[in-house]
């Protein structure tokens, strides 16, 4: 027996309950299913397309499916981690551009670092009561996020501790520790 699925938020976790079930399970990449524009995209379509495409795969089409790579539990584990750090950046960088975004608009020019603690309580003393109460709660969810992404560095300076992998905190690289390094 042969099955697919595409690859989405799922993750892989179907893929490896499969395959202890002994069923050649493959993992494909997401794709477009009409391709026709007919505007008739449900599951039952879906899945006839998929299922004519797996046809044509195991019948010798290398090309009718796309097969993704499927990684083991520790490296789906990393790849969590790298993508949570990313996501905590870009929702820190997120809210510090709508504070200073709303400075702007009042007429005070900030860089996107007016949430630092120096600064916060410069711009206490003197912003008018009814910014500063806005402004402080993109400060404290601007605060949240960056313990959230301090949190997330620790975790991953532990993981290397037990594991002697380094996770690259910038992009999904992984290096294997050699005994030499």
């Amino acid at each position: 027996m042969v099955s697919c699925y595409e690859a989405g938020a799922g993750g892989f976790v179907l893929h490896r309950q499969l395959a202890e079930l002994g069923v050649k399970n493959l993992v494909v990449a997401p794709r477009k299913l009409d391709p026709n524009q007919r505007g008739v995209q449900t599951d039952k379509t879906d899945a006839r397309d998929l299922a004519m495409d797996l046809d044509r795969y195991v019948r010798g089409n290398d090309k009718a499916l796309r097969v993704v790579f499927v990684p083991s539990p520790e490296q789906e584990q990393r790849r969590a981690q790298s993508r949570q750090r990313r996501q905590l950046q870009q929702k820190r960088l997120a809210l510090a551009a709508q504070g200073r975004s709303l400075l702007l608009s009042q007429g005070w020019r900030e860089s996107n670092r007016w949430w630092k603690p120096r600064r916060w309580t410069k711009l206490q003393e003197i912003l008018p009561r009814w910014l500063r109460d806005m402004l402080e709660v993109w400060w404290r969810g601007e605060c949240r996020q960056t313990r959230q992404k301090a949190f997330a560095y620790n975790m991953l300076a532990a993981f290397r501790k037990v594991t002697g992998i380094v996770v690259s905190p910038w992009v999904n690289i992984v290096l294997q520790k050699t005994p030499h390094s």
